[in-house]
């Protein structure tokens, strides 16, 4: 409230500065105004128009900080992984068909989880058949990534705990891996599919990249070459991306949904045709209400939300540059939106606020909102704007 009042001081002083050596009855005279008044706008007690709706957008998921497995409320979410063995010391000894693979161990380090959390998560992988990119790669190329099926864990070796996941693979996909480090034709390295097994309740979050070597996804292999050697060598994480699957949901009506890995998202338009022309905005808070017994989170997430101004409601573009933080507390969203409103009324173009979850891409959160529409108005999305007007 008080920057408003400030910049029209600032901005009067600077009149009676440019005419403090005339005659004040001929310098200035009608620009300074007889009174500044203080009005605010509340679309919870004052009739506005106000509209709310969920829509989809369609994001890229390469840019997640980890990467799922799992499976949980309908939703099975499985990630695309990749491991760098370009430093591979023993190419002439596979050539010439005198390596081992003893073992092959891969440990991944759990950062999330989103469902029952009295239970792990049983993993499945696959072989990818065929070339894959992070940056092109969607739900419907997996089918013909992964087929056939056939798990590569080998069986009894899965070990899990709140922080830590290992399984041993069957050899024959490594040494695939590894002819292809040895530039042998025929043999490439397209990774491995994890997901989480048929009957999984929760949905687990392993950490991509860290400084700490300990916690980067790795593979142990352990070798041996009969009376020369066993060695043990380590290889770590070259590329990933997850995929979400399901998730189909029916909300009680009057709702709105905004969830991460989908994305699903909303957007809220108020009428501000009753603010006069010229008025500064001081302040404005939205408040979004939680239907807490519709959402669901999972840990180590921001619980927050985003606000957008909308660029263009028909294609449900929004911008980046003009944003605004929502924080949680308790059963309501909350945040200042004075720069989103400024910009409405500064280009005179207001086709509403776009609600995004913290995180796009991370996580499969899920933040049900009680929507303009719904019969309970101390419920609906309020927004409050405080602003200064000269009379």
């Amino acid at each position: 409230m008080k920057r408003g009042i400030k910049a029209l001081l600032m901005l009067l002083a600077m009149f009676a500065l440019a005419g403090c050596g005339d005659d004040p009855s001929s310098v200035g005279s009608g620009l300074i105004p007889d009174k500044i008044t203080i009005k605010d706008f509340d679309s919870e007690t004052d009739s506005v128009t106000k509209s709310s709706e969920s829509f989809r957008k369609v994001v890229s998921l390469n840019g997640a900080s980890f990467f799922l497995a799992g499976r949980a409320d309908g939703i099975t979410a499985s990630s695309l992984i990749r491991f760098d063995f370009s430093i591979f010391p023993y190419k002439t000894d596979l050539k010439n068909d005198s390596l081992i693979i003893r073992s092959a161990k891969i440990r991944l380090s759990p950062f999330y989880y989103y469902g029952d959390t009295s239970s792990h998560v049983p993993l499945e992988a696959y072989k990818i058949y065929n070339n894959w990119s992070s940056g092109t790669l969607n739900n419907d190329s997996i089918p013909g990534l992964i087929v056939p099926r056939e798990n590569l864990i080998v069986p009894g070796s899965q070990f899990s705990s709140d922080s830590v996941y290992t399984f041993n693979l069957q050899s024959s996909i490594i040494k695939e891996w590894l002819f292809s480090a040895s530039d042998t034709t025929g043999f490439v390295n397209n990774g491995l599919m994890i997901t989480g097994a048929t009957g999984a309740t929760r949905i687990a979050g392993f950490r991509s990249f860290s400084t700490d070597e300990n916690i980067i996804p790795s593979i142990e292999l352990v070798l041996e070459k009969a009376g020369s050697y066993v060695d043990t060598v380590i290889y770590f994480l070259l590329e990933d991306i997850h995929l979400i699957e399901g998730g189909a949901l029916t909300l009680p009506a009057n709702r709105l949904l905004v969830r991460s890995g989908f994305v699903d998202l909303s957007k809220l338009y108020f009428d501000l045709s009753k603010l006069p022309t010229g008025a500064i905005i001081n302040k404005a808070v939205l408040t979004l209400y939680v239907d807490t017994l519709n959402t669901k989170t999972g840990d180590n997430i921001e619980n927050l939300l985003y606000a957008y101004f909308m660029a263009d409601s028909l294609s449900n573009t929004y911008e980046n540059i003009t944003s605004s933080q929502l924080n949680r507390v308790g059963a309501t969203f909350t945040g200042e939106v004075t720069s989103i409103i400024t910009r409405m009324l500064f280009q005179n173009n207001n086709q509403g606020i776009a609600i995004t979850p913290g995180s796009l891409s991370d996580g499969v959160e899920r933040f049900v909102l009680y929507s303009t529409t719904h019969p309970d108005s101390l419920l609906r999305p309020r927004l409050q704007i405080y602003y200064s007007v000269a009379e």
